[in-house]
């Protein structure tokens, strides 16, 4: 296996950099020590990022100077980008780069030795916290991953609330295809740089699992660093010091019990004011804390998918009585459907190994304190866990069965890959609208919503993998139709067909009715005259929204930073001045109570418009005409018997007396016949 790789780092970092050093830099370090012409290093953009596409450019350069110089036709070929911050989005620049250049390649044709080697080479990222920042974050390369890129994982910090550190996540990424990339997205505590170096003792495990979580990865594929070891970690802005490696899916679960106690630190880290803060305005939660079930199954015990299932393989059976719902698992036969008392027994394990787990598990009611459980019967997602994640990135951890391919495991991944392209295709529905739209959600974004919730509860309900498949295409299948019959032009009807065309499933061609459209137009016209008087032309609507949200996050920033108010009565002053700030901004956001009223009418108008449409075009749709069969081939019909001679005519006689066509036509029209003209 040879392997090239790219480390990319963030704002203003460099590899020439001695202090403040983080986690790309220690590994780039040890990497071009052990491989230097293997390596390459893009030092960090400026505040406004326009190095990074310049830098895109030169690292293709870069590739193809690498790939030329690979003789060996049998080994495989390794690209591996890895980036933080303005790097990581760096690293899917390069990606979507590549992509056009393999296109360019083709279509030229001129270096077939080239091209074979580009037909065989992978492409993996480890993309940590990618921030485009404020000018770069709606560009489409550097949110596409393309078809060419193999694997890809993405870390994102839950606690981080600077409005010019919002994150590429699950609502921003746009993946060409998920049957060909196969995706980790790792929410993770703290703030935007606490996975990338250990700040203090307060919390250090984040750092400590990133670390681990990159070095596996990029060891998989083929990265080689010095002494074949993991690069020293950096501590309390110190010397860096020597780190283990995990070894096993035990130690890593440990590593997560410790991070979970870290928690409230990780919190704090995220509310703390800078000095160094770019825009000195109040922060805001990141979004994906609003969703986070679409990251993670039971995202109120788990922090992201690693978690969940370092859990699930090393302690099976406490995890399918009290997270899968005790289903039977083909995977796990004899620690799978389980009687309660041999989950206690493994539970006593857990309390001698794991004791910081244990005490979760306590804290989190789904037992007492003498380890006995607190339910009748097990709890639970009707959903067992694949374990991706983990064969992703840790696979030297994975126990075989987990690895073994059957038909079930197939299923499963089916199931999960669907799963993850609707909530991808439809939070990208409600996240790209018209600049001028911003304080406003698109038409059907409530639609959107619906459909995720429906696909999540499909997924964690019930218990057949290829009924669950079935029911979420069905699902799909019936929004699309209706869409189609209310003359929708939303988006989100070609995003719903083109998954339906991906998993075989025909799209309903329809042609409305005159009358339907008519009335669409009508319904259509009220709802945007109604939402242009009632936003104040938009543009009034939009100002007050901005004006607003800002003195309602003063308002909120005061009150985060007081903390507790005690019997501090400049405390309490200022709490109330929050609140103020908090109310009055709120009032100003909705336009004075209009904006609501406004969504509330132009949802109504929207509703009544849908039903009268999808009714014209039921009234006036044609049923569907069957498939003609296809003629059956039948044998020929067996000759007839021999007539005797001794009682029939002669053949010339017969043919003689036979009417011919054009006689039998003329009697028809004559209304005569044969034997009338004989009697007459």
């Amino acid at each position: 296996m040879a392997t090239f790789t790219i480390f990319c780092f963030g704002t203003w970092d460099s590899s020439s950099k001695t202090h403040d050093i983080d986690i790309i830099s220690q590994f780039q370090a040890s990497c071009r020590a052990r491989a230097p012409g293997d390596t390459y290093v893009i030092d960090g953009p400026g505040v406004l990022g326009v190095e990074v596409r310049t830098n895109s450019i030169v690292a293709i350069d870069r590739i193809i100077e690498w790939l030329s110089s690979q003789n060996n036709e049998e080994e495989e070929l390794n690209i591996n980008l890895a980036g933080f911050s303005r790097g990581a989005v760096t690293c899917i620049h390069i990606a979507n780069k590549l992509a056009e250049k393999i296109i360019e390649l083709k279509k030229t044709n001129q270096d077939e030795i080239l091209l074979k080697k580009i037909d065989k080479l992978k492409l993996n990222m480890f993309l940590l916290d990618p921030v485009a920042g404020l000018s770069d974050k709606k560009d489409k390369k550097a949110r596409i991953i393309p078809t060419i890129v193999n694997e890809v994982t993405v870390m994102l910090q839950k606690d981080e609330g600077r409005h010019e550190f919002k994150p590429q996540d699950m609502t921003r990424l746009i993946f060409e295809d998920l049957s060909k990339t196969q995706v980790s997205l790792l929410p993770m505590y703290g703030n935007h740089t606490d996975s990338t170096k250990i700040k203090n003792d307060k919390i250090k495990f984040g750092a400590t699992i990133a670390w681990n979580s990159l070095y596996a990865f990029l060891t998989k594929h083929g990265t080689k660093f010095v002494d074949d070891k993991i690069p020293d970690i950096i501590k309390n802005k110190k010397q860096p010091v020597a780190l283990d490696a995990v070894q096993s899916a035990g130690e890593l679960l440990t590593l997560f019990s410790q991070y979970h106690h870290e928690k409230h630190g990780y919190e704090a880290s995220g509310k703390m004011i800078q000095f160094d803060d770019s825009i000195p305005i109040p922060r805001k939660k990141r979004t994906l804390n609003n969703h986070l079930k679409f990251y993670v199954k039971n995202p109120e015990f788990f922090v992201n998918q690693l978690d969940r299932e370092s859990f699930k393989i090393v302690y099976p059976k406490t995890f399918n009585y009290f997270f899968e719902n005790n289903q039977k698992d083909s995977r796990f036969p004899n620690d799978s459907l389980s009687r309660p008392h041999n989950v206690i027994h493994e539970l006593r394990i857990i309390k001698n190994n794991h004791p910081a787990l244990f005490s979760r598990l306590k804290e989190n009611g789904f037992i007492r304190a003498n380890g006995t459980l607190t339910s009748r019967g097990p709890k639970g997602l009707n959903y067992l866990e694949p374990c991706s994640s983990m064969q992703q990135i840790f696979p030297d951890l994975v126990p075989e069965c987990i690895k073994n391919v059957t038909s079930k495991k197939k299923a499963m991944s089916r199931l999960s890959a669907l799963e993850r392209e609707v909530y991808q295709e439809t939070f990208r529905y409600e996240r790209e609208k018209s600049e001028l739209s911003f304080a406003w959600d698109r038409s059907q974004s409530h639609w959107a919503d619906a459909i995720r919730e429906k696909i999540y509860s499909f997924a964690t309900g019930g218990k057949d993998v290829n009924q669950k498949n079935k029911l979420i295409l069905d699902t799909l299948e019936e929004n699309y139709k209706d869409m189609v019959f209310k003359n929708s032009s939303s988006e989100l009807k070609v995003i719903l067909g083109n998954i339906l065309l991906k998993h075989g499933r025909e799209a309903l061609q329809s042609k409305s009715n005159i009358l339907a459209q008519i009335v669409h137009i009508l319904f259509s016209a009220l709802k945007k005259s109604v939402g242009f008087i009632g936003n104040l032309g938009y543009i009034g609507g939009g100002i007050l929204y901005v004006v607003g949200a800002l003195i309602e996050g003063v308002g909120r920033r005061i009150n985060e930073n007081i903390g507790d108010i005690g019997r501090n009565p400049l405390k309490t002053v200022l709490f109330l001045i929050g609140t103020i700030f908090q109310v009055v901004g709120k009032i100003i956001e909705n336009s004075f109570g209009l904006k609501p009223l406004t969504e509330y009418l132009s949802r109504k108008i929207q509703d009544v418009r849908d039903v009268k449409v999808s009714e014209i075009n039921k009234a006036y749709a044609k049923p569907a005409k069957p498939i003609p069969k296809a003629p059956v081939a039948r044998p020929p019909p067996p000759p007839l018997p021999a007539v005797s001679v001794a009682f029939a005519q002669p053949a010339k006689v017969r043919a003689a007396h036979r009417p011919t066509n054009a006689l039998r036509h003329s009697d028809a029209n004559t209304g005569s016949s044969p034997h009338a003209r004989r009697r007459r």
